[in-house]
């Protein structure tokens, strides 16, 4: 019987961590899978308006030397903001790594937590039968000695 209550409880822990490490999963699955679209989002948004540019840059570059320039400044501009979009990226992705990190380690104290707790429950009640079958025991014992079972 102890060990049928000791086997229950680990398998309800052993489900709870399950379900807490499978959310722990998909949450961090999303997040890296929305990150992904915004850094696709934004490159093809920039390279598109850096093909735009280029071509409107050939027109140009036939007729007026100067306006060639200032599109070649644009197109450099452009490209900075790429570089400055890859770094905030970068940035969040540091920021996520340093956020599922943390979320990780709590999970992994409550498990410990719920572990321990486990392991005490299982104790209490083997120690709770080991008392039942002592009683039991001594009653049988106590019968014996009174003759009640011969």
């Amino acid at each position: 019987m102890a060990c049928h209550k000791s086997s229950e409880i680990l398998k309800s822990v052993s489900e709870e961590i399950d379900l807490q490490l499978q959310n722990v999963h998909s949450h961090i699955q999303t997040e890296m899978g929305k990150l992904t679209n915004l850094s696709k989002f934004k490159r093809k948004r920039i390279e598109a308006k850096f093909e735009d540019q280029q071509k409107q840059l050939r027109l140009i570059c036939d007729r007026f030397k100067e306006e060639v320039n200032l599109h070649l400044q644009d197109c450099k501009s452009t490209i900075e903001d790429l570089d400055a979009d890859q770094i905030e990226i970068k940035g969040s992705l540091e920021k996520q790594r340093v956020a599922h990190k943390k979320l990780i380690s709590q999970v992994q104290e409550e498990v410990d937590i719920q572990l321990n707790d486990a392991q005490k429950k299982i104790t209490a009640a083997q120690e709770m039968a080991r008392g039942k079958l002592l009683q039991l025991k001594r009653v049988i014992a106590m019968c014996l000695k009174d003759g009640v079972l011969n």
